[in-house]
């Protein structure tokens, strides 16, 4: 998947100094990972991004704090174990 397949299906919005986002907040600056799980037929993605230097985070980083974000929520259907990615964009 790509970057313009994968952007309508961003759910989250997290940076690095700012609390989570809604949907309509804000737009995806470039240099955000998108960090996405397949769900049934569609998947969900988190957009992660550094605000402050404008560095793009290390892939690593953003599916932590995705995945970290994701748990808070209870979105994973086995907090014990939560899945990799399935995509990192």
């Amino acid at each position: 998947m790509n970057r313009q397949a994968a952007l309508p299906y961003v759910s989250h919005r997290i940076t690095d100094s700012y609390p989570p986002r809604d949907q309509e907040e804000t737009t995806i600056p470039d240099n955000a990972r998108l960090v996405g799980w397949q769900c049934g037929h569609e998947p969900l993605f988190v957009a992660v991004w550094d605000s402050v230097t404008g560095n793009r985070v290390e892939a690593s980083d953003a599916e932590d704090a995705a995945r970290e974000y994701l748990l808070a929520r209870n979105w994973f259907a086995d907090a014990a174990n939560p899945p990799d990615a399935d995509h990192i964009i």
